[in-house]
């Protein structure tokens, strides 16, 4: 890029660039607030940068004189030479000794508030003295960094690509089944189970990646006693500053027997693989997006007790639901933790079998997030309505299971 021609062409006089520089502006930014955005001029020897802006202001028939360089006003300093030699030595330094295997990377800046303070009131007052002075600064600061930083970096990751979309934790897509009531989804500080589902598969997923911790998450999560059948409940496995982002299939393959082997069928993964950002956000967002069928069936323990004689017309009355909307108070049961409020519900579907006088099994397809115990015996009134309130009698259920997740869309 020929810098003289495009400082003729820029948003700045050779007036207005003289006297930033007068102010103690560093070549670097006096360029971003004359809107050269070309990145590739930023990495050029201060000295020629230097040179090419004299020569535009010159040429003009203004005077440079000559000034002591103390440090830039605007940036202090961080778009200077020795400053990027600094950052990347320590980036050296940190990438050799984590030996990070990765594909892609971003580079997240975080300036600190003088910087951003003194741009400000520099480009405020410049403004105020100077004809035509722009009302921002067109090149931001970060840009010019990440122009600086980027290609250096890529070379200590093994010409690993600068992206802005680039994932610093690894999403693991998985399914699994819970097949024991001794597993329980999130570890507590009194544990309720034997051990946790999170702990049965990150402890074996984690050394894959050679990363420093995990996090999961999960499509909503269920009672202590209640089992995931099916298809599996999804979870994404985040795995936290992961030195090997990438895996291969079989590899995920290892880490599925794994699980499964150590766990001895407590926790059984169907599947397991590589996930996305957006896939993470779409299991987020689906605990308002999915629905929930649960199954009571007695081989299963699933059992749903009436008080009141199950007639054909009790049946009937329950096999009639669809798409029922039903207003849920915050259950006594988790009163504790979650806030006091009213939430709407649908019962999309329902269908029963009479086992006998007072007992039944039920197929309940529900919008996520329902209380379905509470859907059943009514929870002292405060889900309206519910199947005790439909039969007219008390009802309680003995067993529940989820047999599955349906995508609502």
């Amino acid at each position: 890029m020929d810098l003289l021609s495009a400082l003729r062409g820029g948003l700045l006089s050779a007036k207005a660039l003289l006297r930033a520089q007068e102010l103690g502006v560093c070549v670097r930014c006096c360029l971003r607030f004359a809107g050269i955005e070309d990145s590739d001029v930023y990495t050029c020897a201060e000295e020629k940068l230097v040179d090419a802006v004299h020569e535009y202001i010159t040429e003009s028939g203004l005077e440079v004189e000559p000034q002591e360089v103390l440090g830039c006003t605007c940036c202090v300093g961080v778009l200077s030479g020795a400053f990027h030699e600094k950052i990347l030595a320590d980036v050296q330094q940190l990438t050799e000794k984590a030996d990070y295997d990765v594909k892609a990377f971003s580079l997240n800046i975080k300036l600190p508030s003088v910087v951003l303070l003194r741009e400000y009131s520099l480009l405020k007052f410049l403004r105020s003295n100077v004809d035509n002075f722009p009302r921002k600064v067109p090149f931001d600061m970060k840009d010019v960094l990440k122009s600086f930083l980027a290609p250096s970096v890529s070379r200590m990751l093994k010409n690993a690509e600068c992206t802005n979309g680039s994932e610093f934790a690894v999403l693991i897509d998985i399914k699994h089944d819970e097949s024991a009531d001794e597993v329980r989804q999130i570890p507590a500080i009194k544990r309720m189970g034997e051990s946790s589902v999170e702990e049965c598969i990150g402890d074996i997923a984690l050394p894959f990646f050679r990363g420093s911790g995990y996090k999961f998450h999960t499509a909503g999560r269920e009672d202590v006693d209640v089992r995931m059948l099916g298809n599996g409940r999804p979870f994404i496995l985040e795995i936290l500053d992961a030195k090997k982002a990438y895996l291969i299939q079989s590899e995920y393959d290892q880490i599925q027997k794994a699980v499964n082997d150590a766990n001895s069928g407590a926790v059984e993964i169907v599947q397991v693989k590589s996930s996305t950002k957006d896939y993470f956000a779409g299991l987020q967002a689906g605990a308002d997006s999915k629905k929930k069928t649960y199954w009571f069936d007695f081989v299963l323990a699933c059992v749903v007790w009436s008080e009141g004689v199950l007639t054909p017309e009790a049946i009937a009355k329950i096999d009639a639901i669809q798409d029922l909307t039903i207003q849920q108070q915050t259950p006594i049961r988790v009163l504790h933790r979650r806030t006091l409020m009213t939430r709407p519900k649908i019962i999309h579907a329902a269908k029963c079998e009479a086992l006998n006088k007072h007992y039944m099994l039920l197929r309940l397809t529900t919008s996520a997030g329902t209380y379905v115990k509470e859907f059943v015996h009514g929870d002292r009134g405060r889900t309206n309505p519910n199947v005790a309130s439909i039969l007219g009698s008390d009802a309680d259920i003995i067993q529940l299971d989820v047999e599955s997740l349906i995508d609502a869309q």
